[in-house]
């Protein structure tokens, strides 16, 4: 038995309370599929399925950044999936960390940044990019 919050609950009963932090569930997708979806989706305007590969969390945030015409100008200038570099220091379980430069950017300028998380379904999404 486990006492939280003045109540004592068996092990089961205090996860069904508070569920695992943490869960790793087999891949389904990996993140380079939901990039060049994601890519894919922008290029034929198709901004509902593009939402659809990022984080619920951030989909507004995201929806709002692609009703600017300049913005999403900027996103359709992602490069193809070939393009993109996994850091593998910073991927591990259910996070994935990926960079890559634009056509107007130089080797030695900063990359930009992707990253991803897996879902507890086991779905790769984008966190960041």
């Amino acid at each position: 038995l486990i006492k939280w919050n003045g109540q004592w609950y068996t092990k089961e009963q205090l996860e069904k309370k508070i569920p695992p932090q943490y869960v790793e569930a087999p891949a389904k997708n990996t993140p380079e599929e939901v990039y060049a979806k994601f890519r894919e989706a922008l290029l034929r305007d198709d901004i509902e399925v593009a939402l659809g590969l990022i984080v619920e969390k951030k989909r507004e945030e995201f929806r709002k950044d692609f009703e600017n015409k300049e913005v999403l100008a900027k996103y359709k200038n992602i490069p193809d999936v070939s393009q993109i570099k996994k850091h593998e220091k910073d991927s591990i379980g259910n996070f994935a960390s990926y960079s890559y430069f634009t056509q107007e950017q130089k080797k030695d300028d900063i990359p930009f940044y992707v990253r991803f998380i897996k879902n507890s379904e086991g779905y790769w999404e984008i966190e960041f990019i």
